[in-house]
């Protein structure tokens, strides 16, 4: 479930949700800008989602079951020589 994005794209934040809850503490702006975001959230119920139990089944396998998806991480294993002889359990979506 997680996008394959090279490792230079990634970046470490630390703990995001209690800075920010600490901002929100500290600032009336903040709050209200975070009040504007909460009336823009659309809520998804995942289990409505046809798709959504195999995909989420195939995402147990990290980076993915199917590992076709995840070219650079692939190469990477191949290289590494742990790359599955067998793959994993595949649940088709």
């Amino acid at each position: 479930m997680y996008p394959e994005l090279p490792l230079e794209k990634i970046r470490v934040v630390g703990n995001a949700a209690g800075t920010g809850a600490r901002m929100a503490l500290c600032s009336k702006e903040v709050r209200e800008t975070a009040e504007k975001v909460v009336e823009r959230i659309n809520y998804v119920e995942l289990a409505a989602e046809t798709c959504f139990q195999a995909e989420f089944l195939n995402s147990y396998f990290l980076p993915h079951a199917d590992l076709s998806r995840y070219p650079e991480t692939g190469e990477l294993l191949k290289r590494l020589g742990k790359y599955p002889k067998k793959p994993p359990v595949y649940f088709p979506t």
